[in-house]
C-alpha cells in the first residue's frame, strides 16, 4: 500500500479523516472509515480484523463458525434489502453498481423461502381487495 500511495502522492493529498477540518479530496471523502495513519480503509483491512475475530470466536465456542469475509457481507446484505422491500434501484445505486443486472443476478440470492414469503404477501393484498369489493357492493 505504501508503494501505491509513493507512486500517486497526488491522489492522497488533503485526505480527510473523520474529526479532522480539512477539506476532502472528491475522491476519497466518501469512506467511511480511515486507518491509523488516515487512509481509507479497504476490504483487505476489514478482511483481516474479520479473520482475526472469527479465529478468537472459534477458538472459545465449541460450533465454529465458517469463513466470512465483507464480501460475503455485502451478498448477504443486497438479498436481506431486498427481501426486505427495498427498491433494486435503489440497492443498485447503495452497492455503488452501473447495471442493475449485476446487482441482481450476482448479489442477490434468491431462494424458496423468499418466493414463498412474497407470494404470501401478494396473496394477503388479494384479499384485502377482495374485502374492498365486499364492502362497494354492500
Amino acid at each position: 500500500m505504501r508503494r501505491i500511495l509513493a507512486a500517486r502522492p497526488s491522489e492522497y493529498d488533503n485526505v480527510c479523516i473523520m474529526g479532522t477540518p480539512e477539506a476532502p479530496k472528491e475522491k476519497y471523502s466518501r469512506f467511511l472509515y480511515y486507518d491509523k495513519n488516515g487512509m481509507p480503509t479497504v476490504a483487505l483491512h476489514w478482511e483481516k480484523y474479520m479473520k482475526h475475530a472469527l479465529e478468537k470466536y472459534n477458538q472459545i465456542y465449541k460450533e465454529e463458525l465458517p469463513e466470512i469475509t465483507p464480501h460475503i457481507c455485502r451478498h448477504t446484505y443486497a438479498t436481506i434489502k431486498v427481501a426486505d422491500g427495498m427498491s433494486p434501484k435503489t440497492l443498485q445505486h447503495l452497492m455503488g453498481h452501473e447495471s442493475i443486472e449485476t446487482t441482481m443476478q450476482y448479489y442477490v440470492h434468491w431462494n424458496q423461502e423468499l418466493t414463498e414469503a412474497e407470494v404470501a404477501r401478494l396473496d394477503e393484498l388479494n384479499d384485502c381487495e377482495d374485502d374492498d369489493d365486499d364492502l362497494d357492493e354492500t
